[in-house]
């Protein structure tokens, strides 16, 4: 699985980055959902202390 970078907004791309983990992992219904949250929480907390 490839992803394209170029010409697309940064969080286009990591949500494609989260998804294929999910997928490559054979996550589905609330696992799957709290995966994602999971991983959006520290894709926000990164930013946050990059920006502090």
């Amino acid at each position: 699985m490839a992803i394209v970078l170029r010409g697309r907004p940064w969080a286009a791309v990591q949500a494609d980055m989260i998804e294929g983990i999910v997928v490559a992992n054979r996550l589905s219904g609330a696992r799957a959902d709290q995966i994602r949250a999971a991983m959006w929480l520290a894709v926000d907390t990164v930013v946050e202390d990059q920006a502090a």
